[in-house]
């Protein structure tokens, strides 16, 4: 993927340098020229910039989704002076996680990472219910708000 938009860019440069250098007597078939391999780049930066979105995305989500592994367990099975402290800071982490997947991927791939945190969270071994509210509902973080 990189090597195409490496690819297209060489190739704008090439067709800009040559209308420059002949600004005076450029024709218009070395604009077209030139315009054409512009559209190529911007397609192909197009198609690099989405396929990279979906990565960060998806590697996003599955951070998510280890958070919220973590937050049951620790607020399952801990209890002391320390515990709030992590209670706190990792549903922060989930929370933030969850905003930036909404900006990054919009909000359908923030209702897909809540709805595969429901899925997940049903094949846990201990799958008592968390008294915790998902990130997902309307009462932390509703769909409309970006």
């Amino acid at each position: 993927m990189d090597a195409m938009v490496k690819s297209a860019a060489e190739t704008m440069t090439k067709t800009f340098e040559e209308l420059s250098s002949l600004l005076h007597e450029v024709s218009w078939q070395k604009q077209h020229v030139f315009v054409v391999s512009f559209k190529a780049f911007n397609v192909a930066l197009d198609v690099w910039k989405e396929s990279d979105s979906q990565q960060l995305v998806s590697s996003m989500e599955r951070h998510y989704l280890e958070l919220d592994r973590l937050w049951q367990t620790v607020q399952r099975q801990t209890s002391g002076d320390g515990d709030e402290e992590w209670r706190v800071g990792i549903q922060n982490q989930r929370r933030d996680l969850l905003k930036k997947i909404r900006v990054l991927g919009g909000n359908k791939a923030a209702d897909s990472a809540v709805q595969k945190q429901h899925k997940v969270r049903t094949t846990y071994e201990d799958p008592q219910p968390s008294t915790t509210p998902s990130l997902g509902s309307a009462q932390v973080m509703p769909s409309s708000e970006t």
